[in-house]
């Protein structure tokens, strides 16, 4: 062979080598956009998991849901899309021949508590289930679930006004929750606010979100109403997107336990309630660019639970009561109830889905519950209670 055909062999092979080579590549890529679609979809799939199944027993087929669609791009940080609908469903359990009655659980010192077993659609346990309470801050799970439903840009700016700042200022208001000290001119976008409702409790947040989606609290309030209403509850009133006390703003446990229910079957809200890692909210002033970062952890809930780990004690431990994780949580604060706690917890073993309801007191007559018997009282029922037949 001379050398002349030698070079074109070898250029050939090259050739082969190269094609073949940008073939494997191409087939990595396919690989893994068919991955991501995977992921994607099982996502999707997995937020209509608190819906009740009417089957029974967790069985039948799921419900049919409606695709989340989206105005604007995802939200830069967290690709949250909104609107998101939430999955169509029966949330509210339901009492059965098996539901116990908690109320002479010496360990229990809460008024009124419920644990809802929403993979079969039964209330597990409970004490004062029915009765009217004031769900303080566990309101803005609802507040939440209506905004993600009804926002149409998590990554829209929304402005704090003179008009809140002074609203903040009066009888009823002052002593909300707040971040940090607002002031007028304050930016924040859709998808910040969303978390500083859920992890900072913050007032303003509220009030942003409700005039974004509404044009003003008041008409938010009647999205929340009409929410409630359309989920079934029947025992259920808000007259404002905060929690702060109102006597005529009251749920029950039971009903709570529905909205929370929902809230998990809802994508973008699932995906806030459920962020366990840091996240940082940019607060821009006066328009410009700069902007002030805070940063707020989003795994509190469990942390608070799982302290009791290494006493063998939390709801999450395996062969030491239940296996439930938790992966959902809003907690609440009022002189009415004093603390309250709603969470949402999966066994991640068999996969069934629970959601437990918290109330310090339903009347001033009733003692004073703190946080550490919040925390108590909630571990408890799923460490005692949240097990298989």
């Amino acid at each position: 062979m001379n050398k002349n055909n030698r070079k074109e062999q070898q250029i050939h092979i090259n050739k082969n080598i190269a094609i073949a080579l940008i073939v494997t590549f191409c087939a990595f890529l396919v690989s893994l956009a068919v991955m991501a679609t995977c992921m994607i979809v099982n996502a999707i799939e997995d937020a209509d998991d608190y819906t009740i199944h009417t089957g029974g027993g967790g069985g039948g087929s799921r419900p049919n849901k409606q695709p989340a669609s989206s105005l604007s791009k995802p939200g830069l940080k967290t690709e949250i899309m909104l609107p998101s609908v939430t999955a169509e469903g029966t949330y509210l359990a339901q009492t059965a021949d098996k539901t116990l009655d908690v109320s002479a659980d010496k360990d229990i010192d809460s008024a009124a508590i419920v644990l809802t077993d929403i993979t079969s659609g039964v209330v597990v346990a409970g004490k004062s289930a029915d009765e009217r309470v004031y769900p303080a801050s566990m309101t803005k799970v609802m507040t939440l679930l209506v905004a993600c439903e009804n926002a149409k840009d998590a990554n829209a700016r929304l402005t704090v006004t003179e008009a809140m700042i002074n609203k903040y200022k009066e009888p009823g208001n002052k002593g909300g929750s707040v971040a940090f000290e607002w002031k007028a001119g304050y930016t924040v976008t859709v998808e910040d606010v969303l978390h500083l409702i859920i992890y900072q409790s913050d007032t303003f947040a509220c009030w942003l979100i409700a005039d974004y989606v509404a044009g003003g609290e008041a008409q938010f309030v009647e999205l929340m109403n009409a929410k409630a209403a359309a989920l079934g509850l029947t025992s259920t009133h808000f007259t404002n997107c905060t929690g702060l006390y109102n006597v005529e703003h009251y749920t029950t446990c039971r009903e709570m336990a529905a909205i929370m229910a929902a809230a998990m079957n809802n994508p973008a809200a699932t995906a806030v309630l459920g962020r366990n890692t840091q996240y940082f909210v940019d607060i821009y002033q006066e328009g410009q660019t700069e902007s002030t970062q805070m940063g707020m952890w989003c795994d509190w809930y469990t942390s608070r639970l799982e302290k009791y780990k290494y006493a063998n004690t939390a709801p999450h431990y395996a062969g030491k009561g239940s296996d439930i994780m938790i992966v959902g949580g809003k907690t609440g604060y009022e002189d009415i109830p004093t603390s309250c706690f709603v969470t949402a917890g999966v066994d991640d073993i068999t996969g069934r889905r629970y959601v437990c309801v918290q109330v310090g007191r339903i009347n001033k007559d009733q003692s004073t519950v703190n946080t550490s018997t919040s925390t108590y009282d909630t571990r408890e029922m799923y460490w005692k209670y949240a097990k298989e037949d």
